[in-house]
């Protein structure tokens, strides 16, 4: 999530392809730790940017979002960590912290 986001900072973001580290702990233990390229949340962003900001006019967007499947199948997506064991103790398909195909998506990595 990015706060008080703005269109320049979007194109600031978006022209050197900024890294973005996501990472999930469940009950305060480590389960994975990726990194994948703004290219794959750029267009979700600039929806954000446009409907918020231009269209609305607001000055910047207070809080832009992005789901799993906006990076998860992204061809740069680096893998730094993730623990299979503790996703499946901590975070159990159609319950938890990590639900439904996130969860499958997960698992496959």
């Amino acid at each position: 999530m990015l706060n008080d986001y703005t269109r320049n900072r979007y194109e600031k973001d978006v022209s050197v392809n900024l890294p973005i580290i996501s990472s999930l702990f469940a009950q305060g233990m480590l389960i994975y730790v990726v990194e994948f390229k703004f290219e794959s949340i750029a267009s979700r962003l600039n929806d954000q940017i446009i409907r918020i900001c231009e269209e609305q006019r607001n000055r910047y967007v207070r809080s832009c979002s992005w789901t799993y499947s906006n990076w998860v199948d992204n061809p740069d997506l680096i893998v730094h960590y993730i623990n299979k064991d503790l996703l499946k103790e901590h975070a159990h398909y159609g319950e938890g912290v990590v639900v439904g195909p996130f969860y499958k998506k997960l698992m496959s990595l």
